[in-house]
């Protein structure tokens, strides 16, 4: 007995039963037509979680070194123990610490929602543990067994993590995984709470481990593997392009999947120090300008001069 998450669309039979309609060429549309629906699904119960562990971030990041005015390549930890702080001051310190500390998990949550909601779009309520196990492999991998030959001793290395390629591949393939296993698992109505509480979690948790361990981790650490050199080794070139990039991928649809995504990206980037958050703070405010102004001054003005407009001005 399979658990469904909406019933199937039937129509009469020429015997006058009922049969269901099976049109590969409409069950391939339906894929493409529905996917986008399941990720919009992921990221709109993303964004909180964004929201706060960003907000909670820029107020750690506020405090200690507009407030306090602590030296941009110092970190709060470093100011805490230079005792250079007491009194009221001391205490700012610390609670910026404290947020900078909350915050980043609150933050690192992020995608491991994104991926659970995705999956739980597509295969129901038993794919979100996959999406979440998922989604958090793709934040915090596996470590890698080496066998180093020179010492004849194995060890363990950290790859890089695959982040919001890795949870979007993942979250996919578990949600479709889950939901086939669902169907195709026929069990009684006895052994149905062993199914959904033990057989479909056990089966759709090794799938992830295995998948995220030998192909998504690898091939989504490499991809932005090779972004980040790239944008490091062009130095303000490459800030300049990633900013025209961002702004563009936030003013061509104003609020969709793109916009979210990009917002994301932006802030990955930012937090872990490969470029600066003046980027994404200029894809905000320009794209919003120029976007209002298209619609405003038409006809000089149409929706592909604004995404123009709005990349020329964030760089």
């Amino acid at each position: 007995m399979a658990i469904k998450k909406r019933s199937a669309t039937v129509v009469p039979g020429a015997s006058g039963a009922a049969a269901a309609v099976k049109n590969p060429q409409a069950s391939k549309s339906s894929f493409w037509g529905e996917l986008p629906q399941h990720v919009m699904s992921g990221i709109s119960r993303m964004v909180p979680t964004l929201i706060m562990g960003g907000v909670i971030l820029a107020f750690s990041q506020l405090i200690a070194y507009s407030w306090l005015k602590i030296p941009a390549d110092i970190g709060i930890m470093d100011a805490l123990n230079s005792g250079k702080f007491s009194g009221f001051d001391l205490s700012l310190l610390k609670f910026a610490w404290l947020s900078q500390s909350f915050g980043g998990v609150l933050f690192g949550f992020a995608i491991p929602m994104f991926a659970a909601f995705v999956a739980n779009s597509i295969g129901g309520k038993l794919a979100f543990p996959a999406g979440f196990i998922g989604g958090l492999m793709s934040t915090q991998p596996t470590q890698l067994l080496n066998f180093d030959p020179s010492t004849m001793q194995w060890a363990t290395s950290s790859p890089v993590p695959s982040t919001f390629i890795g949870a979007l591949i993942i979250s996919i393939v578990a949600g479709y995984l889950v939901k086939w296993m669902n169907q195709k698992i026929q069990l009684p109505d006895f052994l149905l709470a062993f199914k959904t509480t033990f057989l479909l979690p056990i089966l759709s948790a090794i799938f992830v481990m295995l998948a995220m361990y030998y192909v998504i981790t690898p091939f989504g650490g490499w991809i932005n593997g090779g972004i980040r050199t790239v944008l490091t080794a062009a130095g303000e070139k490459g800030a300049l392009m990633y900013a025209m990039g961002i702004a563009a991928a936030t003013a061509i649809d104003l609020g969709g999947p793109i916009n979210k995504a990009a917002g994301f990206v932006a802030f990955s980037f930012t937090t872990d120090h490969v470029l600066p958050v003046t980027g994404t703070f200029y894809r905000y405010r320009y794209s919003a300008d120029w976007s209002g102004s298209g619609d405003h001054y038409r006809p000089p003005f149409n929706r592909q001069t604004s995404v123009q407009c709005s990349a020329l001005s964030a760089g």
